[in-house]
């Protein structure tokens, strides 16, 4: 091997651009390979198709579904272009995942370097979480972009006073990330406040500058965006999301059970950004660390550069504050935004150790405690743990019981599932369904089903199990109950739970004159 290719080896931008190509690829096979849109997916996709532009920007949305003004408005322009279709309603949060790697690796190579920084790069890389979020067309990856690049943008400016950036362009992009993330529009407006903090002994000077100018565009973003959030969303959309994500607010329980609440959040927060689901032993101790490394990491940024450090914090104490004021909670995808920065600061932390404590924080030993945290999500991201992931794959389902259902089967569809046969069914042929009512208790569902007794060959199409409302569980009970299963079409992904969606064949000819007990249907058996 020459001398040329060994120094490219050796570069650390060599395996940063290896890990940017490889992220790419699994942020696109998830965009690309997901089977569906699943419920939160498809009822945002029926406002946006339904509702025109200035009602999505002045009406609140239905289905307790609530997104910021500039992601709907996005959505909005790319479907009014290409149509509606999986991908097109998805393209928005895949661009904006991929964004979030650039701005995360721009933000890791200042603060990093060597094996640190390749390691909190492969970490956001091969999160599972932000992988899903890119092949979702939801807002969750647009709050991570957004929160990335405003932080990016405040840190580069201060940091890089030459005038050589086009502010233009930073300012604009700063104003449409405050519009497209409800806590991007928050951040934005703490970040200007450190901005007029930074110029508090000059501010005549600084409100003729073009900063300023950029502050006014980030605050004017944010300002209609919260305003919508504020006058716009209804009332009992909040209330639902507030009972909906209970577990991301603190216990309300005294100042102790919140102190110990914060930390706890935290660590659930990354271990989903991290893995998605709660990582067992010995994975749990990935999040754990990071967390506990974060506390000599800020340190050591405070006594470099204590501007930078705010900076890089404000996602996280944004998010902490939010949370305990009731407004956001912390809690998975709805805080994808405020984990980051333990990444960094985390991976800081083994620099820091290095720095203080050189006879025992080698760098060998702390490079290699920072790939010991790295390789298993690698590992994972790149076998078994693989994109895509689906979630309601109701579309393949729907395609399998097109070539199976007869010209006099009934097709019974749960209430719940009426978005997923409202967007695929007609595409796929299917032009009459029982559509399900939706109920309060599992007892009044006996309204819909008695109708369908004394019929031979009566389909029952679901998705969207909750552990809250198990009603499909209930339905089926009913339905084995006052006839017989004669066929299934499982979910093709083996799905189950919040996950599954799946179609059942009952032979209910006998059940014309039977009295099967609502009763039967508040049990599962």
């Amino acid at each position: 091997m020459n001398d040329k290719k060994k120094s490219i080896l050796k570069s650390p931008v060599f395996w940063l651009a290896l890990l940017m190509l490889w992220g790419v690829g699994l942020r696109s096979i998830q965009y690309f390979g997901n089977s569906s849109l699943w419920f939160d997916e498809l009822t945002s996709a029926k406002n946006i198709q339904s509702m025109s532009m200035y009602s999505l920007m002045t009406e609140p949305l239905d289905h307790n579904q609530v997104a910021p003004p500039g992601f709907l408005i996005g959505q909005k322009m790319i479907i009014s272009i290409f149509g509606a279709h999986d991908l097109t309603f998805r393209f928005l949060p895949w661009i904006l995942s991929l964004l979030a790697m650039v701005f995360f690796a721009l933000l890791v190579r200042r603060y990093l370097s060597g094996v640190k920084s390749f390691a909190a790069m492969a970490l956001f890389i091969a999160s599972i979480a932000l992988i899903q979020q890119a092949g979702n067309a939801k807002q969750y990856s647009g709050d991570v972009a957004a929160a990335l690049f405003l932080c990016w943008a405040l840190v580069t400016i201060i940091s890089d006073g030459s005038g050589k950036l086009p502010r233009w362009l930073i300012a604009a992009a700063g104003g449409v990330s405050a519009l497209i993330s409800f806590p991007a529009a928050i951040i934005a407006v703490s970040l200007v406040a450190i901005l007029l903090w930074q110029h508090r002994r000059d501010l005549n000077a600084f409100i003729k500058s073009s900063p300023a100018v950029m502050a006014a565009i980030w605050l004017l973003g944010a300002t209609l965006n919260l305003l919508y959030a504020q006058f716009v969303v209804k009332t009992e959309t909040r209330s639902a999301m507030q009972g909906w994500w209970t577990d991301g607010f603190p216990p309300g329980e005294g100042i102790f059970s919140t102190l110990v609440w914060i930390p706890d959040a935290l660590n659930n927060a990354l271990g989903h950004l991290l893995f998605f689901i709660p990582p067992p032993m010995p994975l749990a101790v990935v999040p754990i660390a990071l967390i506990i490394l974060t506390a000599f990491g800020l340190i050591f940024l405070l006594q470099k550069d204590s501007l930078a450090a705010g900076i890089l914090l404000s996602p996280l104490v944004i998010a902490v504050l939010l949370a305990l004021l009731d407004i956001l909670p912390l809690r998975q995808r709805v805080a994808l935004y405020a984990v980051w920065p333990l990444l960094i600061f985390g991976f800081l932390g083994l620099t820091a150790l290095q720095e203080w404590l050189g006879k025992i924080f080698r760098p060998a030993l702390t490079n290699s405690f920072a790939l010991i945290l790295a390789l298993p999500l690698l590992l994972i991201a790149s076998t078994l743990g693989s994109p895509p992931y689906h979630s309601q794959p109701a579309e393949p389902v729907l395609k399998a019981l097109k070539t199976q259902i007869q010209p006099d089967d009934l097709l019974y569809v749960y209430c719940k599932s009426r978005f997923a046969i409202e967007f695929y069914g007609p595409g796929l042929g299917f032009e009459n369904w029982q559509q399900g009512n939706c109920y309060n208790s599992a007892g009044e569902f006996a309204k819909d089903l008695i109708a369908l007794q004394g019929n031979s060959r009566v389909w029952f199409f679901y998705s969207q199990w909750t552990p809250a409302e198990p009603y499909p569980d209930s339905i089926k009970a009913y339905l084995e109950k006052s006839g017989k299963q004669i066929g299934h079409i499982p979910d093709p992904f083996r799905g189950r739970g919040l996950r599954e969606a799946t179609a059942y064949l009952y032979d209910l000819s006998e059940a014309e004159d039977s009295t099967v007990p609502a009763d039967s249907l508040n049990s599962k058996e």
